[in-house]
């Protein structure tokens, strides 16, 4: 079962984004990095946000920080993540509730699990 993912992010390039941030002062990443998190700090999702945020920071040579916006099963995050611009600085780290099973509960989604993110990678599954 999957269980969390994170989307609209960089996680399994950043060994070549660290090549390109090393290229010049406008290469990216050139600011901190955002993971946006949908449950409140100190819960699992939140832990695997700080996990992966303390070692994609180390892999970029950015800070990233993490930002906890807890509600509505994570859809408050969601909605928030697509509302901010496209340039590869907000993350959002979607559980599978929000990103597979809001979009068929809530037929007035403000956003779209597949069109509006880009998954990247499964970060963890579990039952």
């Amino acid at each position: 079962m999957l269980c969390t993912v994170i989307s609209a992010a960089v996680l399994g390039q950043a060994a070549a984004v660290s090549a390109r941030a090393q290229e010049g002062a406008n290469a990216y990443p050139s600011k901190p990095l955002r993971i946006l998190v949908g449950f409140a700090a100190g819960g699992g999702t939140d832990l695997f946000a700080r996990l992966i945020g303390h070692k994609l920071s180390e892999q970029i040579g950015q800070p990233v920080v993490i930002e906890n916006k807890p509600g509505a099963g994570g859809r408050l995050a969601a909605e928030y993540a697509a509302s901010q611009p496209a340039d590869g600085y907000t993350l959002l780290l979607g559980a599978s509730g929000t990103m597979a099973v809001a979009s068929a509960i809530y037929p007035k989604l403000s956003y779209h699990p597949t069109r509006t993110f880009r998954p990247l990678t499964e970060i963890a599954s579990f039952p």
